[in-house]
């Protein structure tokens, strides 16, 4: 799966601004809203996004029954059938819509009624159709060979995408509800509220879509995100650039632990 950095903002930033390339990261996201009414804590990862840890003696690694068994966290599962996805079971399993085999060294990455198409680890992956988001499909010789690019001028993305829809290369805002970002090396006017209701366009570092400028988002030069702290029980975020504090307890934890930044049932 794409490596998402482990921090809430991240995971907030990412729902918003990055729809991934990767079909079990997407099917996670679908799944976010599963979570508004949730307060029985670590539970609801389970019952959401079929994710569990358990103590029990580790399986082997790859694919059982549509889960897979992570190499590097056996106690881990991820529950690819419960997402509707394969259980690709290769050097680096993952999830996938697609089970059709590929050759790393020979296949040609194109595209295909818009939509990228590429080898990943002996298996075909598709990313989302281009024309969705208002691009375009387009090969190229540098990588990513394949990728949904703007319409406008030629433009630097930061950072570098793979494949995926990513919002993140802001480059200016047009006016208080545009966003003129970099989309595949080319530039792509991004209506804000799109991504989020009550979204505006915001003039950091770079410009991005959110709500305030209390906190940035996302650092592109260091490829940071601000760290989630606690006050008492309650986990302090930075939500789309507004800094906002969430009662651990209302969601069904114990506590929140300082030295993570997470709401903990421990």
């Amino acid at each position: 799966m794409d490596t998402i950095p482990k921090t809430i903002s991240a995971h907030i930033d990412n729902i918003y601004n990055y729809t991934p390339s990767d079909d079990g990261d997407r099917a996670v996201y679908a799944r976010t809203l599963c979570f508004k009414d949730k307060a029985n804590g670590c539970r609801a990862v389970e019952q959401c996004l079929g994710f569990a840890t358990t103590d029990a003696v580790p399986l082997e690694y790859g694919c059982q029954d549509g889960v897979m068994v992570f190499a590097d966290v056996p106690q881990s599962r991820y529950n690819c059938a419960g997402l509707g996805l394969n259980c690709i079971d290769s050097e680096n399993g993952w999830c996938a819509d697609s089970k059709v085999p590929c050759d790393n060294d020979t296949y040609v990455d194109n595209c295909v009624d818009d939509i990228p198409h590429f080898c990943n680890i002996d298996y075909i992956l598709t990313t989302p159709r281009c024309s969705d988001f208002g691009l375009t499909c387009q090969t190229r010789e540098e990588y990513p060979r394949v990728n949904c690019v703007g319409a406008g001028p030629e433009c630097n993305v930061y950072p570098p995408t793979t494949g995926g829809v990513d919002y993140r290369s802001g480059i200016a805002c047009e006016n208080t509800t545009t966003l003129r970002t970099c989309m595949g090396g080319r530039e792509h006017l991004l209506d804000c509220s799109t991504l989020g209701v009550g979204f505006s366009c915001i003039d950091g570092t770079p410009p991005y879509c959110g709500f305030a400028a209390e906190c940035d988002p996302f650092d592109p030069v260091h490829y940071k995100y601000p760290a989630s702290t606690c006050e008492g029980d309650s986990v302090v975020i930075c939500n789309a650039g507004r800094m906002e504090k969430i009662d651990c307890k209302s969601l069904g934890f114990k506590r929140c632990n300082p030295e993570s930044g997470f709401c903990t049932e421990l």
